[in-house]
């Protein structure tokens, strides 16, 4: 038999208040069963806990004892309920999230499923668009939060992480030859771009002119974007997270030299008032460092392969 909070609860306000009657009165329970919660907690502890004087009822020295713990104990529950009830979150709360295609097939279904552990009262509804539309909603109130490369100066925003561009060729291609891939070679080659923002995350990290992106097909999606590759039409330019979550039969990946990055924001219109949004930026900042190592670990050695397959 385990002692229980209503036990201690007993107690407690039997001590203070001097008689089982007034401490019945408090809890608005019945004499009887403060006096039984009392007495099962002695026989649980092998020793009397309470003696009754001419002024009432008065702990003994072992009660003394035990009261100091069992106010621990019951501020301890007192504080764990206030917890809850100032969480910020009701029975059934839900999260919005708009996100662009590559971090939505990528780290967010991570970052979901580590959220759902910590908050598994709160729902999770995804919306996939371009870095521009990801914002629009966002700013519109359709989405509570946004996960896009591109933070406009009306929106909080934070850096949550950033991922390394690539470039994607076909199999074989003459700008895989030397294993990591400049500006300048991407002037010789037809650019395919995804058709979701990806094009102005290239333009401002590379400094790309209109020398460069004029030689250029529009594809509709990532998937798209690499068949087209696979056709010998172009080659594309993709955020890891993005290659990893895709069909690359027939393709190979490069770095860029220097190595190029796409900054990764979670915008948000009220940014850490809302107690969902800290709660989720908190959850994904805890998994976002170990997403990105096992990412540039996957990529750098299939990068290496490349140069070694371009050499025979």
């Amino acid at each position: 038999m385990k002692i229980t909070m209503s036990q201690l609860n007993s107690l407690l306000v039997v001590s203070k208040s001097g008689s089982v009657g007034a401490a019945a009165k408090q809890l608005n329970m019945t004499q009887s069963a403060i006096s039984q919660s009392i007495i099962s907690l002695e026989k649980k502890l092998g020793t009397t806990l309470m003696a009754r004087t001419r002024n009432g009822m008065v702990p003994t020295a072992m009660a003394h004892e035990v009261l100091r713990n069992a106010e621990i104990a019951m501020t301890a529950v007192e504080r764990i309920e206030t917890l809850a009830s100032t969480s910020g979150f009701s029975n059934r709360s839900w999260l919005r999230i708009a996100s662009v295609p590559s971090v939505a097939a990528g780290p967010l279904s991570k970052w979901k499923r580590r959220f759902h552990i910590l908050y598994p009262d709160i729902e999770m509804s995804i919306f996939e668009g371009g870095h521009l539309e990801v914002n629009d909603w966002v700013r519109d109130g359709v989405a509570d939060i946004g996960l896009t490369a591109v933070a406009p100066t009306e929106l909080y925003a934070e850096n949550i992480s950033r991922d390394e561009l690539v470039v994607i060729a076909r199999f074989g291609s003459r700008i895989l030859r030397n294993g990591a891939v400049t500006v300048d070679d991407l002037r010789k080659e037809v650019l395919i771009t995804s058709n979701l923002g990806c094009d102005l995350i290239v333009d401002k990290l590379l400094s790309v002119g209109a020398d460069v992106l004029h030689r250029s097909i529009c594809a509709n999606d990532t998937r798209t974007a690499l068949e087209m590759v696979r056709h010998g039409l172009g080659v594309t330019i993709l955020p890891k997270i993005a290659v990893l979550a895709a069909d690359t039969i027939g393709l190979r990946m490069a770095n860029f030299t220097p190595r190029a990055y796409r900054p990764l924001y979670c915008v948000s219109v009220s940014g850490h008032t809302s107690s969902i949004i800290k709660a989720f930026i908190d959850a994904t900042k805890t998994e976002v460092d170990i997403a990105l190592e096992v990412s540039m670990a996957a990529t750098d050695s299939q990068a290496a392969n490349v140069k070694s397959l371009s050499a025979t």
